[in-house]
């Protein structure tokens, strides 16, 4: 169910701090007792609603959608789009380019970050769910938010789950979460596969159990 707006303060290394406004996310509770939950990130430039409606469910776990806020975009000339960073060139992600080496200077992966932690202990609170209960998966830069998330999150999860995505310099380092599922198309035109390789590599480099999975098409 969709849920009101309220504004979020970013953390800007310019003055005066920009203000960015979210949804609540969009929340499928479980038909019987819960047994786990799911926390989803959607793509840049996307919503929740077609991904509730195509992701499978199980009756006992909840699943979460969190809707990403709409945020100036710098290479789109500052246009607001829903994102969970800001995109710096609208060149193909590869390891090593620009967006992939992010340092996030506008501190907008910082800020979802903390929104997605927020929204983990909310999820642990309200369905009692011990923290290994819970995983927390997104797509393109829903999964690279969500790799930074983990990284920065005290608590171990279920796992991570990371459809399409790159890992961020701030989220290479050690995780309390010790799972994570890598999956990529082959010819993926936005964001190279070699970002997922990449990744795989780097968390395991941190004793990380990662598991990769590429596919033939995007």
């Amino acid at each position: 169910m969709a849920g009101s707006d309220w504004d979020l303060q970013v953390p800007l290394l310019a003055s005066p701090p920009m203000s960015i406004t979210t949804r609540r996310p969009l929340v499928l509770a479980p038909k019987v007792d819960c047994e786990g939950a799911v926390l989803w990130l959607h793509g840049f430039d996307d919503n929740s609603a077609g991904w509730s409606q195509l992701l499978p469910r199980r009756l006992s776990w909840c699943w979460v959608h969190l809707r990403a806020p709409k945020v100036a975009q710098s290479f789109f000339g500052g246009r607001k789009m829903a994102a969970w960073g800001d995109f710096l060139s609208a060149a193909r992600i590869e390891v090593g380019s620009e967006d992939h080496e992010c340092s996030d200077e506008r501190g907008i992966y910082a800020t979802c970050s903390r929104l997605v932690q927020q929204e983990l202990d909310r999820v642990q609170q309200k369905y009692r769910l011990d923290s290994t209960r819970v995983i927390l998966a997104g797509y393109s830069q829903g999964a690279a938010c969500a790799l930074q998330s983990v990284a920065e999150y005290p608590k171990p999860l279920a796992g991570c789950i990371a459809i399409s995505g790159w890992l961020l310099p701030a989220a290479r380092i050690p995780a309390a979460t010790r799972s994570f599922w890598l999956f990529h198309g082959r010819e993926d035109v936005q964001v190279s596969v070699n970002c997922s390789s990449f990744a795989a590599e780097k968390l395991r480099s941190l004793a990380a159990d990662t598991g990769i999975h590429n596919w033939e098409r995007q």
